[in-house]
């Protein structure tokens, strides 16, 4: 064979093995990529997901202060209803009894 034949085959040869290198290494890069990007995917959808999860948890505790706050404000006004209605049974009876001297 000429020698400008086995030139071309030899380097035929290099350039085949450069690129079946470089396609391996793509791939490896490749699949790499896609884990990092699969694990950055879970830690946001965790981290969305705790997130919610707190914000359940403070509207829960916020709900139930306002229900305690509302009893709270129910039983107070109950109170002031019966300490009235004493007040104006006093009243009277005073009013009765300064009529009555």
């Amino acid at each position: 064979m000429p020698d400008s034949v086995m030139n071309l085959v030899v380097q035929l040869a290099i350039v085949a093995i450069a690129g079946l290198i470089a396609w391996y290494a793509y791939n490896e890069i490749k699949a790499k990529h896609h884990a990092q990007l699969a694990d950055l995917k879970e830690a946001h959808a965790k981290l969305v997901a705790e997130k919610d999860d707190k914000e359940q948890r403070l509207l829960a505790a916020k709900d139930e202060k306002y229900q305690e706050v509302q009893r709270v404000t129910e039983s107070l006004r109950e109170e002031i209803a019966k300490l009235t209605t004493a007040v104006a049974a006093l009243s009277r009876k005073l009013g009765k009894t300064e009529a009555g001297s």
